[in-house]
């Protein structure tokens, strides 16, 4: 029992440290914590307390309140976990908007209430064997079915789930939870309402060794988003430790002079020709001031960068904003001839930061670019999903092998000598998306180019409108 004691603080432990902001990992704490305590009472109760009773003098009437104080920390997480489990698979899987979740929590606290006011809070020693029986086939009628449905949330999440990385992330989790929720169920409660009173001991075994599964698969993959937001922590802490904003700005001010100079450039060429391009020297000169524009709003949020990102979250509809930022890139994309594929499904108006998210769209759009040689295209395609609208930007360039890959979001990790120029850029950009409880994933392979997918909750969704026939445009972006 000392063993799981120290199995469930360390699991709290690890999650509180590793990602207590997000709501699944809150409800892996909290039934961890409940664990702990069973653990602890049944110890308090086998160990503690007759060496209390041998050794300090104490009355009977003493005796017996701790008995049930004991039994009122046994009752808490046989009632509380099961709804924490179904909270939490909820939660894994994302599929309601925060109102919803606050509801559902409610409406499935009401059997954990009943059983608090109406089950008997005593001693397990101090019930007859029929009475236990009857007691865990009561609690059985609810406790079962709240383990099974939020391992057939889990399950249906995982099957729904499209992300690669995700995708992953979630097999292993189940791997991991669906073996507890089995044992749980059937040495918990039905093999002790059956009349097997000793079997919860068989889940001993089990815990341990998932525990270890839960260490080696997390460190290694990531299960229950505790490699995720590891490296999510190592990345902030990467980004806060910037004393000021200068690398920050240095990375807008390369891709702003980048366009000013090829802008500078096509003026220089149009002027020279006989007569001069009036039309193509407006444009160019549309762009100057367009960058212009763009760092002195930069430098008005430079602060944001040597901190930590902060939204001014606002309605922006998703066609805007690509367009935007097809816009701020569009020097870059005319110098290397690219298609530009525009795929729309939906428009939707979210709820973001617009300054942040044209940023992340720019940048994502310039890897793209950089990541072309020549006449190459980018395909971009707004898509819905089951709890997530997505926006898909696809180059057909050289892809990124896997060792790259694993690297991809690191501050500062640059391919440029592989014509992939990416530095802080990704990185902050993942900040982003983690900022407006998004995700972003990429997918890459060498030889088939690379797709970067930026997911948004649906509760982020102000209104969606879906297009009566898709909007599809192929051409080269001016």
């Amino acid at each position: 029992m000392l063993a799981l004691l120290i199995i469930f603080f360390t699991l709290a432990f690890i999650v509180f440290v590793a990602d207590r902001k997000t709501g699944s990992s809150r409800w892996i704490i909290a039934i961890s914590f409940l664990a702990f305590l069973a653990a602890f009472s049944v110890e308090w109760d086998n160990v503690i307390l007759p060496l209390i009773k041998n050794n300090i003098s104490i009355t009977q009437k003493t005796y017996n309140n701790l008995k049930l104080v004991n039994a009122f920390c046994t009752s808490i997480p046989q009632y509380v976990i099961p709804y924490c489990v179904v909270m939490y698979a909820i939660s894994f899987h994302g599929m309601a908007k925060p109102k919803q979740q606050f509801m559902a929590g409610l409406l499935l606290a009401i059997p954990v209430i009943c059983s608090f006011l109406f089950l008997p809070i005593t001693p397990n020693d101090w019930k007859t064997r029929e009475e236990l029986i009857s007691y865990f086939r009561i609690l059985s009628i609810w406790t079962i079915p709240y383990l099974f449905g939020a391992g057939g949330i889990m399950i249906y999440s995982t099957c729904k789930e499209i992300r690669p990385r995700l995708k992953l992330q979630k097999k292993f989790t189940l791997a991991i939870v669906i073996p507890i929720i089995i044992s749980s169920s059937m040495n918990y409660m039905l093999l002790r309402s059956l009349g097997f009173l000793w079997a919860w001991k068989f889940n001993y075994p089990v815990l341990m060794v998932l525990f270890g599964f839960f260490l080696y698969f997390g460190v290694k993959y990531g299960v229950m988003g505790v490699k995720l937001v590891f490296y999510k922590q190592r990345l902030e802490t990467s980004i806060k430790s910037i004393s000021s904003g200068i690398e920050m700005l240095n990375h807008s001010l390369k891709n702003e002079v980048i366009k000013i100079a090829m802008s500078s450039s096509n003026i220089r060429s149009s002027a020279n020709n006989e007569p001069p391009d009036i039309d193509d020297i407006n444009n160019n000169l549309e762009v100057i001031d367009n960058s212009v524009s763009y760092l002195k709003s930069m430098i008005k949020r430079i602060q944001s960068f040597s901190k930590e990102i902060t939204l001014e979250e606002t309605g922006n509809g998703l066609i805007s904003l690509l367009d935007d930022a097809l816009n701020n890139s569009n020097s870059n994309i005319k110098e290397r001839d690219i298609g530009i594929i525009k795929n729309y499904w939906y428009d939707a108006i979210i709820k973001c930061d617009r300054f942040h998210m044209l940023e992340t769209l720019s940048n994502i759009i310039n890897n793209a670019c950089e990541a072309i040689v020549s006449n190459g295209e980018i395909a971009i395609s707004i898509e819905r999903s089951k709890n997530a609208i997505n926006v898909n930007i696809a180059d057909n360039g050289p892809g990124i092998d896997s060792d790259t890959l694993s690297h991809i979001f690191e501050p500062y990790f640059s391919t440029k000598d592989k014509h992939l120029n990416f530095g802080l850029g990704l990185s902050y950009c993942y900040l982003v998306m983690g900022k407006h409880n998004g995700s972003l994933d990429i997918i890459s392979n060498e030889g088939k180019g690379t797709t970067v997918i930026l997911s948004f909750p649906s509760y982020r969704i102000l209104e969606l409108k879906v297009l009566s026939k898709l909007k599809s445009l192929k051409s080269t972006y001016s």
